[in-house]
C-alpha cells in the first residue's frame, strides 16, 4: 500500500517540475521495494526454518537434565557405561597378570631348589635311586608348571 501511494505521488508530479529520468528512477526504486521486501521475507523464512531444524536436532541430541537446566548428550550414559566396562575388564586382566607373575616367581624359586637338590643328590654316593628319581620328577613338574604360567602370561 505504501508503494502504491508513492507511485501515485510520483505519477502525480508535473512533468515540468521533474526530469523524466529522475521520475523513471523514482518509479524503479518504488517498484523494487516490494520485490526486495518479498525477497527479504523469503530469506527470513528460510533462515527461520534452518534455525527451527537446528533447535529440533539439538533437543533430540541433548536432553534436559531433570535436576537442572544443563544439557546432556543422549549417548553420554552409554559412553560412561562402556568406559566403566572396559576399565573393569582391564583391571581384572591386570590383577590376573600380577597373580601369574607372582606364581612365576614362586615356580622359579621352586625349580631352582629342585635343580639344586638334584645336583646335590647326583654328587652324593649311597643315595637310593628312588630318591633321585623323585627329585628329577619334581624338577620336571616345576618346569612344566613354569611353562604353563609363561603361556598364560603370553595369552593375557
Amino acid at each position: 500500500s505504501c508503494a502504491k501511494k508513492s507511485k501515485s505521488k510520483v505519477k502525480g508530479q508535473s512533468t515540468l517540475s521533474s526530469y523524466h529520468t529522475a521520475r523513471g528512477a523514482q518509479l524503479k526504486i518504488i517498484s523494487a521495494l516490494p520485490l526486495e521486501a518479498e525477497y527479504l521475507q523469503a530469506r527470513h523464512d528460510a533462515i527461520q526454518v534452518v534455525i527451527d531444524e537446528c533447535r529440533t536436532e539439538l533437543n533430540r541430541i541433548y536432553s534436559n537434565e531433570h535436576s537442572g537446566s544443563s544439557r546432556k548428550h543422549n549417548r553420554t550414559d552409554y559412553m560412561v557405561d562402556s568406559f566403566e566396562a572396559a576399565r573393569s575388564v582391564l583391571l581384572k586382566l591386570s590383577d590376573t597378570l600380577d597373580n601369574l607373575k607372582e606364581q612365576k616367581t614362586k615356580e622359579d624359586t621352586a625349580l631352582l631348589e629342585a635343580k639344586i637338590l638334584c645336583e646335590n643328590l647326583s654328587y652324593t654316593h649311597g643315595v637310593k635311586e628312588s630318591k633321585t628319581e623323585k627329585a628329577n620328577n619334581s624338577r620336571k613338574k616345576h618346569e612344566r608348571k613354569l611353562e604353563e604360567i609363561e603361556k598364560d602370561i603370553a595369552r593375557t
